[in-house]
């Protein structure tokens, strides 16, 4: 079998493992209280589609992300997770991070905020997590964006109409930097999966980026400013622009460190 065949046959395996009738049954057997990576995830909620729900159960959901969690975060900084979404990793974030130190999650999905709470405090115990209900921007032209997402919430787009969409939402907005300096961090991890607005932080946020020591992410092909942005592109200046160092790289999930 060669690796292309390798990689298709896991694809299969994964989708059929993942299959909305097997999610279903699992929801129904566990209550949608699933048991994933020694922690306990709340789903009942209706935009969590079963498909979701299985990869939970199988330990696929946000697999990368978290194997890099648990293998290379700097446990003893502060850490500001941007694109929350369940609360998953942020609870593996948790039962690794020094208990003296912040976990500081951002999620632009209103829909999500009470649960990712509630998984927060069902396996978090020891931490005080500081959740807040907004999306990265840097136009200063605007305080707010309107934010269609898709029916399993797994992505966000700008929608320059008016929100009336069942699942489109006007979200406040704030900048790295301001996080930084509203919650007084000096040096910090960044976790992060945005679905693309990653791209603003690395091209005009350069100097929050320089306080960074450690960068787990998923970067994502998109625009900025009327240009294509590729993932390469990315990843060439976040280690020729601004100093990290690649660790390790697992598709487009990506740990880099301060040399």
């Amino acid at each position: 079998m060669t690796q292309l065949s390798f990689i298709r046959a896991k694809i299969e395996i994964a989708r059929l493992m993942c299959h909305p009738l097997i999610g279903r049954l699992i929801s129904t057997i566990y209550h949608n209280r699933i048991h994933t990576n020694g922690l306990t995830i709340d789903t009942n909620l209706s935009i969590i589609t079963p498909e979701i729900k299985a990869s939970l159960f199988w330990g696929i959901y946000e697999k990368a992300e978290i194997r890099f969690v648990k293998q290379y975060i700097q446990r003893d900084c502060d850490v500001i997770e941007l694109g929350s979404s369940l609360g998953v990793v942020s609870c593996q974030i948790c039962k690794v991070l020094d208990a003296n130190r912040k976990l500081i999650c951002l999620e632009a999905n209103p829909e999500l905020i009470e649960i990712m709470k509630l998984n927060l405090h069902v396996n978090c115990l020891e931490h005080d997590v500081i959740v807040i209900d907004k999306a990265i921007d840097y136009d200063s032209s605007r305080n707010s964006i309107n934010l269609s997402f898709d029916s399993d919430h797994t992505g966000a787009r700008i929608s320059n109409g008016k929100v009336n969409a069942k699942h489109q939402w006007e979200v406040k907005t704030i900048t790295l930097s301001n996080l930084l300096h509203s919650y007084d961090i000096s040096e910090y991890v960044l976790v992060c999966d945005i679905e693309g607005a990653e791209a603003q932080i690395i091209d005009k946020d350069g100097l929050s980026l320089s306080k960074c020591r450690q960068i787990i992410l998923e970067l994502h092909d998109t625009t900025l400013d009327g240009r294509d942005i590729s993932i390469d592109d990315m990843l060439g200046t976040l280690t020729q622009r601004l100093g990290f160092r690649l660790r390790d790289q697992h598709g487009p999930v990506l740990c880099l460190e301060r040399p």
